[in-house]
């Protein structure tokens, strides 16, 4: 840790590197409390896909495990950031100070690590609003925030869904994945009423699905359906998105011209048309 909280955000912007114009900052928290949903792995990738198309996006770990996107991608200047998250929570850094770089152009992100349960077990007053009140004080020229939230629906999860303008929804292929959806959707509802009347959900995304299948099918049909406002899309079951884990890389740095990686870039033209509409 350093006494000048060195920030790594992004510089202001160059005429030369102007990114694709958003039409304003969006905050989407990734969320789903099924272990396994392909959370973390749609945070990463996802976020990696809105870059690539030339937005500035930072990726806020808000889930204090082993494995989670800290792990995956892993800051490029833990020296500088302290904490990460857990200090922004404490008071002690302001969430740019505690933005690291990545190796992917135009991604950011706030790691977390597993200190950070201490703020579901302290469960201070305030807690859940914290990262909201963050967020409105960031002055970093991001154009996308994606939060990836913990399994569960504790102290993180509902302050994560509070800063949020959208949910982005990960689910797998199974019936069990969408019977589990009945709990989230019921969480929602509650941040809605008592904290962020305004939140909405951006997208559906089912993550490992096989191909053609006639239950992959009816699963996206079912979803379109249910919700005709949001983006329905799939992810392509792939043993390199699990190399891609390994290396440490979004599957559109590491096979970039590969299924998973047209899938993730297929939605994230779609958010951000959606964005723009």
């Amino acid at each position: 840790m350093t006494d000048t909280h060195t920030s790594a955000v992004p510089a202001p912007r160059h005429a030369d590197s102007e990114p694709t114009p958003a039409r304003r900052r969006r905050v989407y928290s990734v969320i789903n409390q099924k272990g396994g949903s392909t959370k973390t792995t749609t945070s990463i990738n996802l976020g990696a896909a809105l870059a690539a198309r030339g937005l500035r996006v930072r990726v806020i770990d808000t889930d204090p495990q082993e494995g989670s996107a800290t792990h995956w991608l892993p800051p490029t200047d833990r020296d500088q950031i302290g904490r990460g998250l857990l200090d922004v929570y404490a008071d002690e850094r302001n969430l740019d100070q505690a933005t690291s770089r990545t190796t992917v152009p135009n991604l950011y992100i706030v790691p977390s690590w597993t200190s950070l349960r201490a703020v579901e077990k302290e469960r201070d007053a305030g807690s859940e609003l914290v990262l909201r009140a963050a967020l409105a004080a960031s002055e970093a020229p991001i154009d996308v925030e994606i939060v990836d939230c913990p399994h569960t629906l504790d102290v993180l999860a509902i302050g994560a869904t509070g800063a949020a303008d959208e949910l982005i929804i990960p689910v797998q292929a199974s019936e069990l994945d969408v019977v589990g959806m009945e709990e989230l959707l019921k969480m929602v509802k509650k941040v809605r009423a008592r904290i962020n009347p305004d939140l909405t959900i951006a997208a559906i995304i089912v993550g490992r699905v096989k191909g053609n299948s006639g239950f992959d099918k009816a699963l996206l049909e079912g979803f379109k359906r249910d919700y005709p406002d949001a983006v329905v899309g799939s992810v392509v079951d792939s043993v390199r998105m699990r190399e891609a884990t390994a290396a440490h890389q979004p599957i559109t740095v590491y096979e970039p011209s590969g299924r998973a990686a047209r899938d993730f870039l297929g939605i994230a033209d779609q958010l951000i048309a959606r964005g723009e509409s």
